[in-house]
């Protein structure tokens, strides 16, 4: 489990999906339950799961991690999620991320 908080390594495409989703429905989950300190809790935690599996990533396809500063921006995070979900993983790299 503390895999997923990790910003060591890579993940691959399965696991990028399974946080995403995983993550969207603790967050519905936490605002249905509107307890802001449980909330803040919540938000906090899975920010920092999805910022973690997103750095992770980007090292799996072989683009550079620094990419991941764009999901502070409106859209643009929702248009990377997708695009960090569909792109493949670089297997010609042979360089091992520790």
């Amino acid at each position: 489990m503390t895999q997923y908080f990790s910003f060591y390594g890579t993940a691959k495409r399965q696991e990028y999906w399974a946080v995403i989703f995983i993550s969207f429905a603790i967050a519905f989950i936490g605002t249905v339950l509107s307890e802001p300190l449980l909330l803040l809790a919540i938000i906090l935690t899975v920010a920092w799961l999805q910022l973690a599996t997103a750095v992770r990533r980007c090292r799996d396809a072989g683009i550079s991690p620094w990419w991941v500063i764009l999901f502070l921006l409106p859209w643009v995070n929702f248009i990377l999620t997708i695009v960090l979900g569909v792109i493949k993983s670089d297997e010609s790299n042979g360089v091992m991320y520790v």
